[in-house]
């Protein structure tokens, strides 16, 4: 018997996810709405911007979280990793 992908998520799985769904999300809103620490999401932010998973846009003293579609080539380099 097959788990459900939705019971199988971290944290980490859940704001790449809100992310993808939303385009672009401030990070205090994101915070809100997976109930995790500010803190913590401008740490994973900073690994799924490295991963190029996302990017990291700055506007005044707000922090956007920007879905970043990947490209063929970037998907084929992430499946051999």
């Amino acid at each position: 018997m097959a788990i459900p992908e939705e019971l199988v998520s971290t944290a980490i799985d859940k704001l790449i996810s809100l992310v993808k769904e939303k385009d672009r999300v401030e990070i205090n809103l994101a915070a809100r709405i997976l109930n995790l620490p500010v803190k913590s999401l401008e740490e994973w932010a900073e690994i799924l911007e490295q991963e190029g998973i996302i990017t990291l846009e700055y506007k005044l003293a707000e922090l956007y979280l920007v879905w970043k579609p990947a490209n063929k080539k970037e998907i084929e380099k992430r499946k051999t990793q």
